[in-house]
């Protein structure tokens, strides 16, 4: 029994390779318990408190840190093993490999967990939610190229030349796709700024429309007549924009003009009228109603009311019933409006025939 203990192979008594083994069968052993019993118990407690942060620190332990105690387990077993440089090399290697496989996994895993909890709390926010997850999957992408690198150098690779082959094609890609990326930059704005959002109502130039999609180059919108409009993301960052479904209330103002021959009495009380008839609407907030101007076939008022509503069907509604009315109390108090009209004077000439 001693002489198979004392045997060697590859340089190492065979005892030292059974060692070897039994350290990383009570490694795997002792790692797969404690893991479960982590897990099991970051599960209840995520059950107990409601909290999704215990399930992603499961997900994160599982992913991340105990593969790394894998490797760490067989390490320490074949310390006292003696094999060529060659190998250990190979070992080393897979180690870096390994570790910033974990690296990586714990922030696109860290990025996934943040983009769902402020989907879970902010559900109603499509366009935003959508442009997180387009923004997450590029840092993914960005954090394995940058990880990936970091191995090649880590592993002795020459990488000045990955790395200027990168950058001319990223400025060739640029150059190229420049108004590809302005849109596709105008989005991320669009989605962190958020001057509008679907089914938002903006006007902006000579466009106007409700908003429809936010896409990564284009927005749609709905316009009044109908139709689809696309618009480039880069075009709606550049021009100013009204923002109507954002309108707390809405302010009016309209004008009337009246015939030269109504009396001061009645013009005194034409402001009264208005107020009254603006009054008895409780969506209308009366502010202001004067005798503003003397035109050149009118004597004109200037009335202004609010509206407690942004909807443009309220407003309509409510001017609809204050011309009804003006135009009825006017009638009963003998109130003429104006038209344009001249008025031609003659003269005429008399012919004297003495």
């Amino acid at each position: 029994m001693e002489k198979i203990f004392t045997v060697q192979f590859l340089g190492n008594p065979v005892y030292e390779y059974l060692i070897a083994v039994a350290i990383v069968i009570a490694g795997l052993i002792i790692l797969s318990v404690g893991k479960r019993w982590v897990a099991k118990k970051l599960r209840l407690v995520g059950e107990k408190t409601g909290r999704p942060i215990f399930s992603y620190m499961s997900s994160i332990l599982g992913k991340t840190i105990f593969p790394v105690f894998y490797y760490l387990i067989f390490i320490i077993a074949i310390i006292p093993i003696d094999m060529p440089q060659s190998w250990r090399d190979i070992v080393n290697a897979i180690g870096s490999i390994l570790v910033t496989v974990a690296v990586i996994r714990f922030f696109t895993e860290t990025i996934a967990f943040a983009v769902d909890n402020y989907n879970r709390k902010h559900s109603e926010n499509a366009a935003q939610i959508q442009g997180l997850k387009s923004l997450s999957a590029i840092a993914k992408i960005v954090i394995w190229v940058l990880g990936i690198v970091g191995v090649m150098k880590s592993l002795g690779y020459d990488i000045n030349g990955i790395i200027t082959g990168l950058g001319i094609t990223g400025i060739a890609v640029a150059l190229a796709a420049q108004k590809i990326l302005g849109d596709l930059f105008s989005y991320f704005s669009i989605l962190l700024d958020k001057p509008f959002e679907p089914d938002d109502f903006i006007v902006f130039g000579e466009y106007s429309g409700t908003i429809e999609k936010i896409g990564l180059r284009t927005t749609r919108l709905r316009s009044l007549t109908g139709e689809q409009l696309v618009i480039s993301n880069s075009l709606l960052t550049e021009s100013s924009i009204r923002n109507y479904k954002r309108m707390v209330e809405r302010r009016v103002s309209f004008q009337l003009g009246v015939t030269f021959d109504t009396t001061t009495e009645k013009l005194k009380d034409i402001p009264m009228i208005l107020k009254t008839i603006i009054e008895k609407n409780p969506n209308l907030r009366f502010s202001r109603a004067h005798f503003s101007s003397i035109g050149a076939y009118s004597l004109n008022f200037d009335i202004v009311y609010w509206v407690d509503k942004s909807d443009y069907m309220v407003y309509m509604d409510a001017q609809q019933e204050i011309n009804l009315a003006v135009m009825e109390v006017f009638r009963q108090k003998g109130i003429e409006f104006a038209f344009p009209t001249q008025t031609l004077l003659t003269q005429s000439l008399a012919v004297n025939k003495d």
